[in-house]
């Protein structure tokens, strides 16, 4: 049992203590709720500031308010150097930075934000691909207040996009040379059609004027039956 005592002293009309008035309360039961309370309020911290991706809260200029561990990790910031000091347009090239105004700027009207594509530029000057989901904090009037936002590592998207790109590519390359190569053969089997049909004419004119009328000549003269026999067999042939 856990306890908690008052006391108090009873004075005499001279000042002295006449006796001491105490009160004793159990106070086993909230103490527990007190500790369930304060593991409750860690595991949520440790929650926020471990997440598998980044959280951060922004004021109405685009400042950090609030930002956890893991977006710390991945910018490679100190809490001390970003928040209330950095803006996250800080973090973007002028070209994004534009960008990221202009959408700021409806994000704060409308109250979300949905799969917002930025690169960041770490502390150290490499480059993060990221992706960002947002909903706004209102007060009664609707007054912006801050953003909560969620920042994932976008780095395998868009890995996965530029090798999707790159293939493509590859691909248009290969179907380019395939359709060059179709239309080569097509004029080869355009050129051999015509020569064998030149071919075949040739052969047929020469059958017809160099060898048939010698045949002809052959059928006037005296011939035996299988001697006319053949003879009629090689002009059927040719």
């Amino acid at each position: 049992m856990i306890g908690k005592m008052a006391i108090r002293r009873m004075l005499n009309s001279d000042g002295t203590i006449a006796y001491l008035e105490g009160i004793a309360e159990d106070i086993t039961e909230k103490k527990k709720v007190e500790e369930q309370l304060k593991r409750y309020a860690e595991e949520i911290t440790d929650l926020y500031e471990n997440a598998p991706c980044g959280y951060h809260s922004l004021a109405e200029d685009g400042t950090y308010l609030r930002v956890n561990r893991t977006e710390l990790s991945w910018l490679g910031y100190s809490r001390e150097e970003m928040v209330g000091k950095m803006k996250f347009s800080d973090l973007l090239s002028a070209e994004e930075k534009a960008l990221f105004m202009t959408k700021f700027s409806d994000f704060k009207k409308r109250g979300w934000a949905r799969d917002h594509e930025y690169t960041v530029i770490r502390k150290d000057g490499s480059r993060l691909p990221v992706l960002i989901n947002a909903t706004a904090v209102s007060d009664e009037n609707g007054r912006y207040l801050m953003s909560r936002g969620s920042l994932f590592d976008n780095s395998d998207r868009k890995h996965a996009e530029e090798a999707l790109l790159e293939r493509e590519k590859e691909l248009r390359v290969k179907a380019q040379n395939l359709q060059e190569v179709n239309t080569t053969l097509n004029v080869l089997l355009d050129t051999i059609g015509k020569d064998t049909e030149e071919l075949k004419e040739r052969v047929t004119t020469n059958i017809r004027e160099q060898v048939l009328p010698y045949l002809e000549q052959l059928k006037k003269t005296p011939l035996d039956e299988v001697q006319r026999g053949f003879l009629q067999i090689a002009e059927n042939r040719l």
